[in-house]
């Protein structure tokens, strides 16, 4: 395991001009999004594609913690890990370095960070991280080095631990044990000939294993690589590509050695796969609205980032999120989500991954949808008018329908967990003193949101009956949601408060805590007109829910509302809460859909952690697909004004500011070509042959021209 070995690779000059390379633009026809993601105010920066990132400012180097599909669920490891460390020493003392903020940033196909030496004047290392597939290439520019003497050491950190060996510029650990057992780490590094490499095992602080791992963490394979600073160069530069191979598979020695001489064709591949994944893959949008064009882009690059690939790389599924602990496909709550978002994707094997998801949990083994997978799968089906996925849906959801009943105590559902509910620690359940175990209620609960998503399940049911062909299922599903509708009505309505509440089900009484999950039953157009007033003045009200970053899991007023599902935002709720507005009031669905781009959009760009604080401006940028996805729906309905129906589509651009000088969307829907077009009546035209106001087009001809922004809906049938 030990030994010193020379390296034979000479550092390749690489000019200014070719990192200026990555900042190409797409083509005329779509918005450049690499340059609308691009950002610099992300302390943190990183890479979900694997959830790679930066070092803190002290440190130069960067984390890399692979979650193959293949491995399940990952556990805290991700958090310590640091793949490549970077060190210099001059005149026998280590040089600390400090960020210069003004030239770092972010962006979907690289990282750049740019440090400076405290401790040694006129220093500077330049940092450029990129992943392409399952590799990752490091660029590191050293420069002011003329006249100083020292040591550069570049620590490169195995998966885990296991048998090193260094072979010409290629230094390889077969991992044996810890996470990653099973597979051999590589790393293909450019450097002097005067370097040197050594390999050893080090000693780590012991911390738990968690998730798929017996044993604790105490030791880890490294190899120590160090290259003299002689004072005649003024800058030394260096590429490395990290890699990962299973274990019996070959390693691609000569592929990683091309690239590891080639910086340049490694970024631009990259540079190359978002710009075509952003102009096919992406429905086109323009618009003179630029955080619109970086809410659009950021949840179109989550949905990729998040994408794990299958065997053949095609897309296999979208996980919440690679950065967390969210593997693979997690809860169907999630993927319900993540389904009525990323159904706007254009491509369709991302379509048919789709499919595929909503078909994972329609089995048997998987865990209980409560209708809000069926509600997903119907809103793949109007994206796409597919009878043959709609006809398989209905029969799958038949099937595990059966599961329900289980758990059902006349026409309701009844929870026992709070985990299989989700709202995993909420207050909610917890009213009266009651269930302070929320794994195991003292005190079952029959839950308002659980029930009115089945409730909406037996409308689609009817719905999807219909066009089917099943009449008689049709008014058996119809009279199933009826039901329901009527306990709902009968049993969690509280009319002094104007709200819906969860009940218990020994007897009935309501659990008074004001929880978002009470707007719900107007996803399934439960409430009557006079209380579904009601409820929009408690959403609205600032002192409930219509807080600065709408809308908090529980009202403002609950006096022991706390954190995380007892009172932050959790964004997935404002689709769902949505969901029940545009059925009863335009100006509503409009209202929660600022909310929401307000909510995602703080500063330069995008964040969407699990958790946001209603009225404070939370620094968490991650992105996390399940809770940001529905937005982009909402955008997509409510701003450009496009909604599928069951015979094509519908428009009404109900959110649209009437100030946005311009926008332009356009998708591939059903086999047609649609373009939505708004051009601010200013007596300046924008787009050639399109006239001022909002238009819309069907494979080029124009069907519709307002001069004003529509303000009742208007049905557009396609054959």
């Amino acid at each position: 395991m030990h030994g010193t070995k020379k390296f034979f690779t000479t550092v390749k000059a690489f000019s200014l001009a070719v990192i200026a390379f990555h900042s190409i633009i797409l083509s005329a026809a779509q918005t450049d999004f690499i340059k609308v993601l691009h950002r610099s105010d992300i302390d943190d920066l990183y890479d979900i594609n694997m959830n790679c990132r930066w070092l803190r400012d002290n440190q130069i180097g960067f984390s890399n913690w692979y979650k193959t599909a293949d491995r399940g669920r990952s556990f805290t490891r991700q958090y310590v890990e640091k793949s490549v460390t970077v060190t210099l020493l001059l005149n026998d003392k280590p040089v600390k370095f400090g960020r210069l903020y003004n030239e770092s940033f972010w962006q979907p196909d690289k990282m750049r960070r740019v440090h400076i030496g405290l401790a040694g004047a006129g220093v500077k290392i330049r940092q450029e991280l990129a992943i392409f597939n399952d590799q990752t290439g490091y660029l590191v520019k050293l420069s002011g080095l003329k006249g100083k003497t020292g040591t550069l050491t570049v620590t490169l950190k195995s998966m885990g631990q296991g048998k090193g060996s260094v072979k010409n510029n290629l230094v390889t650990f077969d991992i044996d044990r810890d996470y990653h057992k099973g597979f051999t780490h590589c790393f293909a590094v450019s450097l002097p000939q005067t370097s040197t490499a050594e390999i050893a095992d080090v000693s780590v602080t012991p911390y738990p294993a968690g998730y798929s791992v017996k044993d604790k963490i105490d030791t880890e394979s490294r190899a120590v690589i160090t290259v003299p600073v002689d004072g005649q160069q003024e800058e030394i530069e260096f590429f490395l590509i990290s890699a990962l191979v299973k274990t019996g598979n070959t390693i691609p020695v000569d592929e990683l050695q091309k690239k590891v001489k080639n910086p340049e064709a490694f970024f631009s591949s990259r540079l190359k796969e978002w710009q075509d994944y952003f102009s096919t893959a992406v429905p086109e949008l323009e618009s003179s609205d630029i955080r619109l064009l970086q809410f659009y882009a950021w949840n179109y690059y989550i949905f990729k980032a998040n994408t794990y690939l299958d065997h053949d790389n095609s897309p296999y599924y979208i996980c919440p999120s690679k950065e967390w602990s969210w593997l693979p496909l997690n809860w169907d709550e999630d993927s319900a989500h993540i389904i009525s978002g990323a159904r706007w994707l254009n491509s369709p094997a991302q379509l048919k991954m789709m499919e595929n998801m909503f078909f994972h949990f329609m089995q048997n083994s998987s865990p209980l949808s409560y209708g809000l997978m069926t509600m997903a799968g119907w809103e793949y089906y109007l994206r796409t008018g597919s009878k043959e996925f709609l006809q398989k849906a209905y029969d799958a959801i038949k099937n595990i329908r059966k599961r329900y009943t289980k758990n059902m105590r006349g026409d309701l559902v009844i929870q026992r967990n709070s985990f299989l509910i989700g709202w995993d620690d909420s207050l909610r359940y917890a009213w009266g003193g009651y269930n302070k175990n929320l794994r195991n209620f003292e005190r079952q609960i029959m839950p308002v949101d659980l029930n009115s998503y089945l409730v909406r399940e037996c409308q689609i049911m009817a719905e999807a009956a219909i066009i089917l062909g099943k009449p008689e299922e049709a008014a058996f599903w119809k009279a199933q949601a009826d039901k329901t509708s009527k306990e709902i009505q009968r049993l969690m309505w509280d009319e002094n408060s104007g709200f819906y509440y969860d009940i218990f089900a020994d007897d009935h009484t309501k659990l008074m805590c004001k929880a978002s999950s009470g707007f719900t039953p107007m996803c399934a157009g439960i409430p009557n007109r006079k209380q579904a007033e009601k409820m929009l003045k408690l959403l609205k009200d600032p002192g409930e829910f219509g807080s600065r970053y709408a809308i908090p899991t529980l009202a403002v007023s609950e006096p022991k509302r706390g954190n995380n599902w007892s009172g932050d935002i959790a964004g997935r709720n404002n689709w769902l809460v949505e969901q029940g507005l545009a059925r009863y009031d335009r100006d509503s669905s409009a209202w929660i859909t600022e909310k929401t781009v307000e909510l995602f959009m703080r500063r330069e760009g995008a964040r969407a952690g699990g958790y946001i604080k209603p009225d404070k401006l939370t620094e968490n940028h991650r992105l996390f697909v399940t809770e940001i996805a529905g937005g982009l729906d909402m955008v997509i309905r409510h701003i450009i004004g496009f909604t599928p129906e069951t015979d094509g589509f519908s428009i009404l651009p109900a959110a649209l500011d009437k100030n946005m000088d311009h926008l332009r969307w356009q998708i591939e829907f059903r086999g047609k070509q649609i373009e939505i077009y708004w051009d601010r009546p200013n007596g300046d035209i924008k787009f050639s042959g399109i006239p001022e106001g909002y238009s819309v087009l069907i494979d080029g001809q124009r069907v519709f021209n307002s001069k004003s922004i529509p303000t009742v809906r208007k049905n557009f049938p396609l054959k």
